[in-house]
């Protein structure tokens, strides 16, 4: 392989990764899956609601933990 094509491949390399690392995590909500907070940790906010303050959403709600009747 000449010095041009390895340069290439490189560069290409070299590029890939950086997008890998710029790149965010994406926000979904999937019906039926744990949905998580900023830390990747579980929501427990039962009868939950929203609010939208300062162009920022908020969804809060109780937490419940241990048995429940």
């Amino acid at each position: 392989m000449n010095l041009q094509m390895k340069a290439v491949f490189i560069l290409i390399f070299m590029l890939s990764s950086m997008v890998s690392f710029t790149q965010k995590k994406a926000l979904t909500i999937k019906p039926g899956g744990i949905w998580t907070d900023t830390d990747s940790e579980p929501i427990n906010a039962h009868g939950g609601g929203i609010l939208y303050y300062g162009n920022t959403y908020y969804f809060y709600g109780e937490i419940k933990k241990g048995p429940t009747w």
